[in-house]
């Protein structure tokens, strides 16, 4: 029998990914991703929701490789103010976490990792939560300057007035540690 300790201990996502990178987009952004290859020319690429991390995707990631035998490629990352991405602000406020701007740090970033359209795999965007506006506002972004979405996956999306409300997340957000020491 496990003991309260052993129940509640932190999980690992060492056997999820298997790379981490710090991907550099431009001159100021600093990007974390995880990623698993896969056989196929597809690559499901997930972003995450307000106030999380890349790494709230990466049961998904390991069970995806699990049940589809290696076939699709994963790839989630921090988007900016979250995880260990670093993300230099042009003046001395609040990072901007716009949904444009969120979508132009996803296209841009795919852009850097796939500077080949014709390389480029096939598209599936997962968005959990504000990440399901993100890669629905990043969608034509990515068809146009990286390669083909084959489809979007959009798991409780904030919309309306939910949108409007992303800015009182601010102190959540700041309020998290950047990361954990287990």
């Amino acid at each position: 029998m496990d003991t309260i300790d052993q129940k509640y201990a932190p999980l690992s996502a060492a056997d999820c990914f298997q790379e981490a990178l710090l991907v550099t987009v431009g001159a100021s952004k600093l990007f974390r991703v995880y990623s698993n290859p896969g056989k196929s020319p597809v690559l499901f690429v997930f972003h995450h929701g307000a106030g999380y991390s890349a790494l709230s995707a990466a049961c998904l990631a390991r069970e995806l490789r699990e049940q589809g035998g290696g076939q699709y490629g994963f790839l989630s990352f921090d988007c900016r103010a979250h995880g260990a991405s670093q993300v230099e602000s042009e003046d001395s406020g609040p990072p901007d976490l716009s949904l444009s701007t969120l979508a132009n740090d996803l296209v841009d970033l795919l852009k850097t990792i796939y500077p080949d359209k014709t390389l480029a795999p096939a598209f599936v965007l997962v968005g959990h939560s504000m990440g399901g506006a993100v890669v629905t506002e990043a969608c034509a972004g990515i068809q146009t300057h990286v390669g083909k979405v084959l489809g979007l996956v959009i798991l409780d999306v904030v919309e309306g007035s939910a949108l409007s409300a992303l800015i009182s997340m601010m102190p959540l957000i700041n309020s998290r540690p950047s990361s954990f020491s287990s």
